[in-house]
């Protein structure tokens, strides 16, 4: 996804003691409900310990890997069956072409100062074609390397006591961003390192792009006779430094990726847990598989989701079953949940019937919510992927756009489990439960009105449980 533009400083955070963690935690029972709210301290507890453990997550390393057993082992507990996928890609692919842009710039530059402008309009086009596809509609198209970095997709599924007749997949993604070198906030610095080399290759292109159709259509361009033209290739030759700073646009470092996104793949793992109780409660669903997954890749161009829909899409939302994709990402702020109903910068049409019956549910239990489309620049979540395998598809973010950008902690340093309300965590949890209630309800008892008469336990040991999902 496009990277933050502002650094966010969390008044409300508060800060936990670095060594909690969540297998030390005391957790509901298997014959008892855990009360949302405790869902929600788990499942940032349950991030703060993986941050702990490994790290900042880059795609396809190590960390993510180490990550990825931490999530498939905690899923096993509670799922029916499991399965950790090993997939292969280019990681380097999706945005390593933003380095050699100031290479390109000069080769281009050569090229229309020696009269052949075509050769770098093709240059340019070429440049444009692979950029787009990766950045824009997020298709691997032109790769001339062969995938070698290994990612893990884990996924978990708990089985409904009838046939399935319906299959909800909820997502996140493990592996975090690598920071770029205007994660500080400063818009000085990013008018320097973003803003400004582009539109310096801009300029270029359309010096390129006149000569080359000034050519094609017969007329002699030769630039050192023409004052305008020799003017223009004189400013472009000026303006080659500007376009420097992308050389070193990403940094080695990576964020912590607490928001973005490893706390939505520990609330899938809640969401498994609380299924879990509620079945072996004796208050299955009835017909409604339900699919746990967390994917790598995610901020490398969705890779991960997208090996993981191919490989599993058949087998778990066979023909004449519905399929539907319920992905979380950035659930920052309560006040910002909504639900995306395009993605890929707007490129891709998600589901907006879902996208309105999940907002419309979490009305319900008074969440104000509504759905919404993805600004263009605003980048792309694993629901793109979802949506393309034919899935009902939304996406779940806590995030607002302001001038096109995220007003969020996301890909910088300051994405830690503190940047997260843990209110906005037990909206997330509590419209996810109350929507398999709603939708396994076509087939038997609504989940959500079987486990209203549960009541507060007395007995401070006790087991956690709960009337109601939310407060509201």
């Amino acid at each position: 996804m496009m990277k933050n533009m502002v650094r966010i400083h969390w008044p409300w955070s508060k800060k936990k003691s670095p060594d909690s963690s969540f297998r030390k935690e005391k957790t509901a029972t298997q014959d008892s409900l855990p009360r949302v709210a405790a869902l929600a301290a788990a499942a940032l507890r349950r991030t703060r310990e993986i941050i702990g453990l490994t790290g900042s997550r880059l795609a396809g390393s190590q960390a993510a890997r180490d990550a990825a057993k931490l999530l498939h082992d905690d899923l096993a507990k509670v799922c029916d069956s499991t399965a950790s996928q090993t997939f292969l890609m280019n990681v380097g692919s999706y945005a390593g072409w933003i380095r050699w842009v100031p290479l390109l710039y000069i080769i281009a530059l050569a090229f229309a100062w020696a009269s052949l402008p075509m050769v770098s309009f093709i240059l340019f086009l070429i440049c444009a074609f692979y950029a787009i596809n990766q950045f824009i509609f997020f298709r691997p198209v032109g790769e001339i390397t062969h995938p070698k970095d290994e990612g893990i997709n884990v996924h978990g599924v708990i089985e409904p006591s009838g046939q399935a007749r319906r299959t909800i997949v909820f997502s996140g993604h493990h592996d975090s961003a690598r920071l770029d070198t205007f994660s500080t906030g400063s818009k000085k610095e990013y008018m320097s390192t973003v803003f400004l080399p582009f539109a310096c290759c801009m300029f270029l292109f359309a010096v390129v792009a006149v000569l080359t159709v000034g050519s094609l259509f017969g007329h002699s361009v030769v630039p050192w006779r023409s004052v305008p033209v020799l003017a223009l290739l004189v400013i472009a030759t000026v303006l080659w430094k500007m376009v420097l700073p992308l050389r070193t646009f990403f940094s080695e470092e990576a964020s912590p990726g607490a928001g973005d996104n490893l706390v939505s793949s520990c609330i899938v793992i809640e969401l498994a847990r609380y299924f879990r109780a509620r079945t072996r409660r004796g208050n299955p669903l009835v017909g409604t598989r339900l699919v746990f997954a967390s994917f790598d890749g995610e901020e490398v161009g969705v890779r991960g989701s997208r090996a993981w829909f191919s490989r599993n899409k058949e087998q778990l939302i066979p023909p004449g079953t519905l399929g539907y994709h319920f992905n979380i990402d950035c659930p920052y702020r309560l006040q910002d949940v909504s639900f995306l109903s395009t993605d890929a910068h707007g490129t891709v049409h998600l589901s907006q019937q879902f996208a309105t019956q999940c907002a419309d549910v979490a009305q319900s239990i008074g969440y104000n919510v509504h759905s919404q489309k993805m600004p263009l620049l605003a980048g792309a979540t694993d629901a793109t992927e979802g949506a393309r395998a034919g899935l009902s598809a939304t996406t779940l973010m806590g995030v607002s756009w302001e001038d096109g950008r995220k007003s969020a902690p996301y890909h910088t340093p300051e994405d830690t489990p503190d940047a997260v309300e843990p209110e906005a965590l037990e909206a997330v949890l509590a419209i996810a439960i109350k929507l398999v209630g709603t939708l396994d309800g076509l087939d038997g008892e609504d989940a959500m009105e079987a486990s209203e008469d549960v009541t507060e336990s007395s007995d401070e040991d006790a087991p956690l449980k709960f009337k109601r999902l939310t407060k509201r």
